[in-house]
């Protein structure tokens, strides 16, 4: 695959700077709408002169071929930290609809695929050894995230990177989306297990959230500390479709693949134990990346716009 053409700000596309301005448009007037406001502290101040500098640096770069694949890492990660940022805001303001919750229609169609939940967790405490392999790898999602940009932007991977970006950003808004619609507050809340029940383990994914979802949804929390965020989403889930997203994402680099291939298998293994998740959950999830994974496929994308009689120009091979 051929690396991006050069320019001053590699990646991501315009429509994925577009998408950040529209979920940060979003939140601010749903923050003025809803009364919310929020904290945020010296870090953050921090930060943003820290992604100023890399963005100045990203520039400088960008300018030389020798550097030019730092400049492709630094300005995918650029665009990450501040869209992470706003997306996240987005489903905490999300929750704030107060939608039914839908808890009980997962653990319905979780019995009608023969997953039992408290089953699941009891015989995983049960295995302390297994039970601390799949904490470890719940929380492999985001630094296996970095380790994407930095391999993929060194390897010269950059298309691949560019539609990586694009398949975060997908992902992320439908989810967001989804869960406004069809809330759900998590397996441990929902199930309520006794604590002797996952003693060996360390759910804080999938307890955490608990009381903010709460606070959230009664009207009672309206302050929203970026230094104290937490996945709120529990359908469909965001770390099986991570999971996909990263294995797609190693698989240009042979020496990684299976190794990504397995850790991910764990991290979705993780999942029900670790996020609180049902299987449903997880079944969404992976299906919506799957999904969005072939759409990104360039003979999907032809085929799709020839069975649409779409001009054949709006169907591109590259989305510079």
């Amino acid at each position: 695959m051929r690396p991006c053409a050069m320019r001053s700000f590699p990646l991501p596309t315009a429509i994925g700077w577009w998408i950040c301005l529209t979920v940060a448009v979003t939140d601010v007037v749903l923050i003025e709408t809803l009364n919310f406001s929020v904290k945020a502290d010296w870090t953050l101040l921090r930060s943003a002169v820290l992604l100023a500098l890399l963005a100045g640096f990203t520039i400088w770069y960008a300018r030389r071929p020798s550097t030019y694949r730092l400049a492709v890492c630094t300005s995918a990660i650029i665009y990450l930290a501040i869209y992470s940022i706003a997306v996240v805001l987005m489903s905490y303001l999300f929750a704030a609809a107060d939608m039914p919750l839908a808890d009980a229609t997962f653990v319905q169609a979780d019995r009608a695929l023969g997953f039992d939940w408290m089953g699941w967790l009891s015989w995983v405490n049960d295995h302390p050894g297994l039970g601390m392999i799949l904490a470890y790898a719940y929380q492999s999602s985001m630094p296996q995230v970095a380790c994407v940009l930095v391999l993929l932007a060194f390897t010269n991977h950059h298309e691949h990177l560019s539609q990586f970006l694009t398949l975060f950003w997908l992902t992320t808004v439908t989810t967001i989306t989804i869960s406004a619609l069809l809330p759900a507050i998590g397996a441990y809340e929902y199930f309520q297990p006794a604590r002797h029940l996952y003693e060996n383990l360390a759910p804080s994914g999938g307890i955490a959230h608990i009381d903010q979802v709460l606070g959230l949804r009664n009207g009672t929390d309206r302050i929203i500390d970026l230094a104290n965020l937490n996945g709120l989403v529990a359908f469909p889930s965001f770390h099986t479709q991570l999971a996909v997203i990263t294995t797609w994402a190693f698989w240009r680099v042979p020496v990684v693949r299976y190794a990504a291939l397995g850790l991910n298998g764990l991290v979705i293994m993780s999942t029900p134990t670790q996020g609180g998740h049902y299987l449903v959950d997880i079944l969404a999830g992976g299906s919506l990346a799957v999904l969005f994974i072939l759409v990104l496929q360039p003979s999907v994308r032809i085929a799709l716009g020839n069975s649409l009689s779409l001009p054949r120009p709006l169907v591109r091979l590259r989305d510079r």
